[in-house]
C-alpha cells in the first residue's frame, strides 16, 4: 500500500507540473523565505503489536529560511509571495515527542505542489533517530535507531502567515537502515498550525 502512495505521488507531481505549463520548460532556483514553525497534535498507532490509533503525540516541524523552486521558463519570479511556483522544495527540522516518553529528531525535505487557490498538498521524506522508551517498541512501534519519515498532508493559509494542516505520518527504517527485526513502525493522523514569520 505504501509503496502505491509513492507512485501515485510520482504521478501527481508529474501532472501539476504539465497541467501548468504547456510548455514544460522549467529551472530550479534558490530563494530565500521567512522561517516558519508548525505546532501539531494527534494520535498514533503502533504498527507492530497492531494497536488503534488512540494515544497522544505532539510533532513539531522547523522550516528552514530557503527552499528550492520549480518556476516555468520565462516566468518573473522576483515577489515569491505573488504566486506559487509548479514545485517548491522547502527544508526542514522535524521531531515527535510521544505519550511513551520515546521521540525522534531529524532532517527532511517537504514537496508542496498547489491544487486549488488555497489548498497546497505537501509531501515530507526525512532521515530521523528515533530515541525509544519502550521495549521492543511496544506501545508506539518505535525502535532505536535511523528510521525514515514520510508526513503526507494539506495545508489551507488562514492568513498570510497562519496555516491550517492535517495529515498522516509513517515511520520506517523501509528495511535498508538496519535490521528487519529491528525496524519501526508507527503511524499517526495529525491536525496543527504552521506560522511563518515575516
Amino acid at each position: 500500500m505504501f509503496r502505491s502512495l509513492l507512485v501515485a505521488l510520482f504521478f501527481l507531481i508529474v501532472h501539476c507540473i504539465y497541467a501548468q505549463n504547456e510548455d514544460p520548460k522549467a529551472s530550479l532556483n534558490l530563494y530565500l523565505q521567512p522561517w516558519s514553525l508548525g505546532v501539531h497534535a494527534g494520535v498514533y498507532k503502533d504498527k507492530i503489536y497492531k494497536s488503534p490509533y488512540r494515544n497522544p503525540l505532539t510533532y513539531l516541524e522547523f522550516q528552514l529560511p530557503f527552499y528550492w523552486a520549480l518556476v516555468p521558463d520565462g516566468n518573473d519570479y522576483d515577489h515569491p509571495d505573488r504566486q506559487f511556483p509548479v514545485l517548491k522544495i522547502v527544508p526542514n527540522i522535524v521531531s515527535s515527542i510521544l505519550s511513551t516518553g520515546s521521540s525522534t529528531l531529524g532532517i527532511s525535505s517537504s514537496f508542496s505542489l498547489k491544487l486549488f487557490e488555497r489548498l497546497y498538498f505537501n509531501y515530507n521524506l526525512g532521515l530521523i533517530w528515533v530515541m525509544s522508551q519502550t521495549v521492543d517498541g511496544k506501545g508506539d512501534g518505535l525502535k532505536h535507531g535511523g528510521n525514515f519519515h514520510h508526513f503526507f498532508s494539506m495545508e489551507y493559509p488562514l492568513t498570510n502567515r497562519v496555516f491550517l494542516r492535517g495529515g498522516w505520518t509513517h515511520i520506517s527504517n523501509g528495511k535498508m537502515l538496519g535490521d528487519k527485526l529491528n525496524s519501526s513502525s508507527s503511524d499517526a493522523l495529525i491536525l496543527g498550525i504552521r506560522y511563518s514569520v515575516r
